[in-house]
């Protein structure tokens, strides 16, 4: 996939990703996609889901498109940032924005809450089972919101980039399955990454990755490894999209454009987006940019969504 990997940002970038998509062997799929249009769906939110156990008080927010047709709509989960210990699903400059304009756009969008760390408690890996239950549980009930269990994606910001990268990767790996609707598949069709964390051995913020794993790298090593996306990087992963600022000075650019280049490495599709001058923690308009076309044509474009 070709990588955006300009010294400015274009006014015509939206022109350019088409050109991008159609250099690849998405063309048929791109001419049938269904091309972003300005949003025309009511939108009907679902508050505090228990999408996990009872015995858990983490919830999600469910966001549907209001349509008259019969028509299935792809699903899309949210996983919000926070350093792994902290954030929020309904955070509504960056997670409810996004899930509703996807919402809008006739998407299905799940914005979800899930173990987080303390001090005394860290969350690895439980965080990464979480947001397996959350695809799981809308493939479970596809039927009640309407949605195409075939067409699911993930969206995640920062650390909830790290872990929707993880959950996509690891979706058939048996030991990091977790026990929640384990018999239901985990995999999903397309993963956009907002300034994420892929490799924990290289990550500028070391003291709240090892709170959320519970060990130093010193301690073990082999564990960081193991919770790191670009150690399960293969040619099966599915089309990710990697979004991030050149002025984040929280988590580096270099995160993202390593983990396109292993992708690509491995034959698997990725398409990176720098942003120029776009700091950390950003929605779909960084800078004043408008990003909700580019974003909306390319999962059109890897669910094969068309209407």
């Amino acid at each position: 996939m070709i990588a955006i990997m300009k010294k400015s940002f274009f006014p015509s970038l939206f022109c350019l990703i088409v050109f991008a998509l159609l250099s690849n062997s998405c063309t048929s799929t791109l001419k049938k996609a269904a091309r972003p249009s300005a949003p025309h769906y009511n939108v009907q939110i679902i508050k505090d889901v228990n999408y996990l156990p009872d015995s858990r008080t983490e919830k999600a927010d469910i966001y549907l498109p209001q349509r008259a047709d019969e028509i299935v709509s792809p699903a899309v989960v949210l996983i919000h940032g926070g350093g792994w210990f902290g954030g929020d699903k309904a955070k509504k400059t960056r997670e409810a924005s996004i899930a509703e304009v996807l919402a809008q756009n006739g998407y299905v969008s799940m914005s979800i809450n899930y173990r987080l760390s303390t001090k005394t408690q860290p969350s690895w890996p439980q965080n990464l089972y979480d947001c397996k239950t959350a695809v799981r549980f809308l493939r479970k009930n596809a039927a009640l919101y309407r949605i195409d269990p075939q067409k699911i994606a993930l969206v995640g910001f920062s650390a909830g980039a790290h872990l929707a990268a993880l959950t996509a990767l690891t979706a058939d790996d048996k030991d990091l399955a977790g026990d929640c609707y384990s018999q239901i598949p985990a995999n999903v069709q397309a993963v956009v990454c907002f300034y994420g964390i892929f490799d924990l051995l290289t990550v500028e913020n070391k003291d709240s990755t090892q709170q959320m794993l519970g060990v130093s790298f010193q301690q073990d090593p082999n564990l960081w490894s193991l919770a790191s996306p670009a150690s399960h990087v293969t040619r099966y992963a599915p089309p990710f999209l990697l979004i991030h600022g050149s002025a984040d000075k929280v988590i580096s650019m270099k995160h993202s454009s390593r983990m396109h280049n292993l992708l690509l490495q491995a034959g698997a599709d990725s398409m990176f987006l720098p942003m120029k001058n776009a700091p950390h923690s950003f929605d779909l308009h960084p800078r004043g940019h408008d990003l909700s076309k580019i974003f909306l044509l390319w999962l059109n474009t890897k669910l094969n969504r068309i209407e």
